[in-house]
């Protein structure tokens, strides 16, 4: 199910007491990426009681603003995230997302055409959508997904002009638009009349994200993880694709039908990266040493990949006795 979550910088630094609705964009004011970055840290490393004391900071700073909201939410995710069949934090994730999504909502009723409030808008359904999705609620998890949808492409041609914050929703889109239909058969009808995507592109985003944004990294990396490993990828030149796409479709000659399906546009010619993903991996994992999430994901690659066997082993291990 779509996913689509999570954003340059602005000349005012100065803060107002008590925030009302504000036209200042709080993703991309680098004091409050200052201010957040221990949070941010901790959030990543596990501490959640140290990030959710500076994300009520920001809740209590910009009280109209969904920045806080979300970045609450996004804790209890972190939560659940080491085990998705646990559901003892969805009652608490669901309620900050609410919250996001209803001032976010208010932001874009001010300007249907400010970044933030389509960012805020789309991550937080994205997310809803995912957990509806791992608790086995498809049906459920399509109308936000939907939702979503619309809103990353609804200013998606300017929402790219403002960084790579607001790039990581918009390169999810682009990969698992493309992705879905060749693998997910039952979503085919209802992802089809989305808005067309590029998992090469999306891809390209991911990375771009990855490399330079400061909410949204850590995110880029763990779905860059998981195309690498997972999901798998195409590589193919758009443009000798396009051409035997459409002399296939015109002559039905079995050459051009082989450079079409070659480029990897046919179901299951997928590639794969397990060892990129295990050094994205290991880098998480020395980084935040008491996140179990990146310690399963060390685990898991250091085997897939073949590059840290015996070391793999003797982390998971150490998973299963905690």
């Amino acid at each position: 199910v779509l996913s689509i979550v999570l954003f340059i910088s602005v000349s005012s630094f100065g803060f107002t007491q008590k925030d009302t609705l504000t036209s200042e964009m709080l993703l991309t004011n680098m004091r409050v990426q200052f201010e957040c970055s221990e949070a941010i840290d901790s959030l990543y490393n596990g501490n959640f009681l140290v990030a959710e004391k500076q994300f009520g900071w920001i809740q209590e700073k910009y009280p109209n603003h969904p920045l806080g909201d979300f970045l609450m939410a996004l804790s209890q995710r972190w939560k659940i995230m080491p085990n998705t069949e646990e559901e003892k934090y969805d009652e608490l994730f669901y309620r900050y997302l609410d919250q996001t999504i209803e001032k976010a909502k208010n932001l874009y009723k001010t300007d249907k055409k400010n970044p933030e409030a389509t960012f805020f808008l789309a991550a937080a359904y994205g997310f809803k959508s995912q957990r509806l999705a791992e608790n086995g609620r498809i049906m459920a998890a399509i109308g936000p997904a939907e939702k979503a949808s619309d809103y990353i492409t609804e200013n998606i041609d300017e929402v790219e002009m403002f960084g790579p914050e607001f790039l990581l929703g918009i390169g999810l889109y682009n990969y698992f638009r493309e992705w879905i239909p060749h693998n997910k058969a039952y979503l085919k009808p209802v992802i089809m009349t989305f808005r067309k995507g590029d998992s090469q592109l999306g891809m390209e985003q991911l990375n771009e994200v990855a490399n330079l944004s400061f909410y949204s990294r850590i995110e880029a990396l763990v779905y860059l993880i998981d195309i690498y490993s997972q999901y798998g990828f195409y590589t193919y030149d758009k443009k000798e694709w396009k051409e035997g796409k459409r002399s296939w479709k015109k002559n039905k000659e079995d050459k051009a039908k082989d450079t079409y399906i070659s480029k990897g546009k046919a179901k299951g010619n997928r590639q794969y990266n397990y060892s990129r993903a295990y050094d994205i991996s290991k880098n998480l994992y020395n980084t935040y040493s008491n996140n179990r999430y990146f310690e399963q994901l060390y685990a898991e690659l250091s085997v897939l990949s073949g590059r840290n066997t015996i070391g793999g082993i003797e982390v998971m291990r150490k998973c299963l006795v905690r």
